[in-house]
């Protein structure tokens, strides 16, 4: 329950803040995703580097412990995989008037006399923003991704082996598999002048090849067909 109001409060506040990320160079982050975090006691890191026109290389990796005391999710299967995708960022988030809110737009016409410079400043923030999208400079704003990805599982059983009238014999033994597949994503970034980046994203997930013991679609990356969540982290 914790977790879902965490998540329902960063959205909000990621959704209400006004996107002052251009007069900061960051062309790098790191972040984790909350909710396969949370959800699946599972780390889940990603690293993205910016180029320029609005495209980023994109490498996640994430690893899954079937005998996690703490999952909501409880996992048959333990779980290693990454994902490298390309992303693109669509639309820039620009300044208007109605995201910045009441309070701060009354005090822009009041230090600056009239609404007219105040409407020229949101201008050259979005010129700035749309510049620095082309020069390879993290910007707020929506995104599409096309990723591949890769899942190595093992579990290991107690099996029988034989008997000896009523006294049973068994042993470990550990099956694997391995999926590829592919992951078509749409999400909505926020970046910060601290620093602080907020990132929702959803999407599918397209099994390609699947063998061994890897048929079962739940780890932190997708869950079966679907994948989606949210990300937090640190611009550089």
């Amino acid at each position: 329950m914790r977790s879902r109001w965490l998540f329902v409060v960063l959205m909000l506040f990621s959704l209400g803040a006004r996107a002052q990320d251009t007069l900061r160079g960051f062309r790098n982050n790191v972040k984790v995703g909350l909710l396969p975090t949370t959800l699946m006691a599972s780390p889940y890191i990603s690293y993205e580097h910016t180029f320029a026109k609005g495209f980023s290389l994109e490498v996640d990796g994430y690893y899954q412990s079937a005998d996690a005391k703490w999952s909501y999710l409880k996992p048959f299967e333990n779980v290693f995989g990454t994902q490298v995708a390309m992303k693109y960022l669509v639309a820039v988030r620009l300044d208007e008037w109605w995201n910045m809110g009441v309070i701060p737009w009354i005090k822009e016409i009041h230090e600056h006399g009239g609404v007219v410079p105040t409407i020229r400043e949101m201008q050259k923030n979005n010129v700035q923003r749309r510049r620095m999208k082309r020069e390879g400079v993290l910007v707020s704003g929506t995104y599409l991704k096309a990723g591949l990805t890769y899942q190595h599982k093992w579990r290991t059983f107690d099996c029988f082996v034989g008997n000896q009238g009523s006294t049973i014999f068994t042993e470990d033994r550990t099956f694997s598999g391995e999926q590829m597949g592919l992951n078509l994503i749409i999400g909505n970034q926020t970046v910060y002048p601290f620093g602080l980046i907020l990132d929702f994203y959803g999407g599918i997930h397209v099994p390609m090849l699947t063998t061994g013991i890897g048929q079962n679609s739940l780890c932190p990356a997708y869950v079966w067909l679907l994948t989606g969540g949210m990300k937090i982290g640190w611009a550089f």
